[in-house]
């Protein structure tokens, strides 16, 4: 496996679990989930299970847990860990866009902090 190919799964990876954070809240905001006791654990099982929409979430979990694998044969722990941190604010921005969660001025500051770390980081490791 070249370097190129591991660099493409690392991102794969990174983009898939992004993804399944969104697709998974979005999935599960949706369904009313009160205090379940009794006979509605059944009832919560069955809608977990029959939802589309999870299973296409835990699909994309599984393939950015594989390509994180199949990448780490590859590439430094020094570089791809500090990659991994650029879920938190994908998933975030992610969450504005697409799901209308709200972003403050300081939870943009811990994104372009962040952002800055990961850069800086990839940097050091090239």
């Amino acid at each position: 496996m070249t370097k190129m190919i591991a660099v493409t799964l690392l991102a794969v990876s990174l983009a898939a679990v992004s993804a399944s954070q969104l697709i998974l809240k979005y999935a599960l905001s949706r369904q009313e989930w009160p205090l379940i006791d009794g006979d509605q654990w059944t009832a919560a099982a069955w809608r977990l299970v029959s939802s589309p929409t999870i299973w296409v979430g835990a699909s994309l979990v599984l393939g950015g847990v594989i390509c994180w694998y199949l990448a780490m044969v590859r590439l430094p722990l020094t570089l791809m860990l500090p990659m991994a941190g650029s879920i938190a604010p994908v998933v975030s921005i992610g969450a504005y866009v697409f799901l209308g969660e709200s972003l403050t001025p300081y939870k943009i500051a811990a994104i372009v902090l962040i952002a800055a770390g990961v850069s800086w980081l990839a940097w050091l490791n090239s």
